[in-house]
């Protein structure tokens, strides 16, 4: 609640990811959006991930190690959408 206003905002996964982060979302009326990680070999899809972020977006989820994949996240991946 200190960064989603209930009802309004969103937050970004990439699943398969952890659970709760979905779950504590919706708890608190916030929304999700899901951006499934690549099926050949589970990395950021960056492109489909920017295109999703809107003002409502306020916190984007990205696990490395992935949960439950086990696997790491290419740091240029991130750094192309924090940028």
């Amino acid at each position: 609640r200190v960064t989603c206003e209930p009802g309004r905002d969103s937050i970004l996964v990439c699943s398969p990811t952890y659970a709760m982060y979905q779950i504590f979302a919706s708890v608190n009326d916030v929304s999700t959006v899901d951006v499934p990680l690549s099926a050949d070999d589970y990395q950021l899809r960056v492109g489909a991930i920017l295109q999703s972020l809107t003002p409502r977006v306020k916190l984007v989820f990205l696990c490395s190690p992935g949960n439950p994949t086990g696997r790491l996240l290419r740091r240029a991946d991130i750094e192309a959408i924090a940028a």
